[in-house]
């Protein structure tokens, strides 16, 4: 009998051991599991301000990039109404007016916040230089033409433009810009949207290609030296 007894209280103090060692580890997995948090999160809090300066100068170059385009369509539409420029501007009802009584021409439709219009412009202003041509401009941003009581004559002469429209991915015709084509007596005749394929600003073979490509559009209008 008391052999039993002993067994039983061995069993005991090797069940407790047991149960103490399995604790103890227990217990040191969540202290080490801690600590590497720890760890990480003060290895992320030294790294907010990297962060913050990375962003503060990222955004500082933003501010420059966006003051930079600004400067750049503003500077392009400006020379439009100094001296140097070689644009009229008109309107669309005026162009259907013009269309209506066999006029020719060479026109230019674009809108001041067009990121293109404003790259195109100074191309098509230096071919109409070169060419001795007065081109006219459409702003079809104006609020103008989508007043109700315009709404019919806006869409007769959207309509009449259905031969230069342009095309989007589905194949649909719409107004895209910029856009320069020809009027030759009343009639619609050749015409380029957007820039070249390869257009690079700082390429000057590829801004003389998109210049030729508005000289070539110009040509029946070239004045006689």
């Amino acid at each position: 009998m008391i052999y039993l007894i002993i067994g039983v209280i061995a069993l005991l103090v090797i069940y407790v051991l047991v149960t103490y060692n399995v604790f103890v580890k227990m217990k040191n997995r969540v202290d080490e599991s801690f600590s590497t948090m720890d760890v990480y999160l003060k290895k992320r809090w030294d790294l907010i301000p990297n962060i913050v300066e990375t962003v503060k100068g990222y955004a500082k170059h933003e501010k420059s990039t966006l003051s930079d385009v600004i400067k750049l369509r503003n500077g392009a539409y400006d020379n439009m109404s100094s001296t140097k420029h070689n644009f009229k501007e008109v309107n669309l009802f005026d162009v259907y007016d013009f269309i209506e009584k066999g006029g020719s021409g060479i026109f230019y439709l674009g809108y001041t916040s067009c990121h293109n219009c404003m790259t195109a412009v100074q191309y098509i202003n230096q071919a109409a230089e070169e060419m001795g041509v007065t081109v006219y401009y459409i702003n079809i941003d104006r609020e103008d033409y989508h007043v109700a009581d315009n709404k019919d004559v806006y869409n007769e002469v959207v309509e009449k433009l259905n031969p230069i429209l342009g095309k989007d991915a589905t194949g649909e015709k719409g107004i895209f810009t910029p856009d320069v084509f020809q009027v030759i007596n009343g009639e619609f005749g050749d015409y380029f949207v957007g820039l070249t394929d390869d257009f690079d600003a700082s390429n000057p073979e590829k801004t003389k290609k998109l210049v030729d490509v508005y000289k070539n559009l110009m040509k029946p209008f070239k004045k006689a030296a």
